[in-house]
């Protein structure tokens, strides 16, 4: 659980608003996840023209291999932020912007230049991180913070 929860579940022990806040965060998860997923496949299907069969088992497929990503990295979750965090956030920040710039808006050889060195730089980072995530075992992620005082 979350540093969160895990202090309100300290705070009263006995008390069952914990359970019904852990229940109610659950189900907020499970109702706004095809949401989050929406705008990712919508992309994957007008990039590869799907028919509306294919672009089903897409968006199943993907909901299996996260499902699984998921179960396997249930013990460790800052294993979990990590591998999300590589191969989501990185992209967004390194790599898709300068990418955005070579096709829009570069006029000069200098700026394609740039833009190219920029991406390379983010991928070498995406590489070196990915391969830091899983090699680094979870007993080496930091433990979950919790004020037991």
């Amino acid at each position: 659980s979350t540093t969160a929860l895990l202090n309100l579940s300290l705070s009263e022990p006995d008390s069952p608003f914990p359970v019904l806040v852990q229940l109610a965060w659950c189900a907020s998860l499970l109702v706004t996840f095809p949401i989050q997923l929406n705008p990712a496949t919508t992309s994957f299907d007008r990039a590869f023209v799907l028919s509306t069969h294919a672009s089903s088992m897409v968006r199943v497929l993907t909901v299996a291999v996260l499902g699984a990503l998921s179960y396997a990295t249930r013990n460790s979750f800052s294993t979990f932020i990590s591998i999300s965090g590589v191969f989501c956030c990185l992209p967004l920040a390194f790599i898709y912007p300068p990418l955005i710039h070579y096709h829009t808006a570069s006029d000069s050889a200098k700026e394609r230049m740039i833009d190219k060195m920029l991406i390379a730089l983010g991928v070498v980072v995406f590489i070196y991180v990915a391969v830091t995530t899983f090699v680094a075992s979870p007993s080496e992620s930091p433990p979950i913070p919790c004020n037991r005082g």
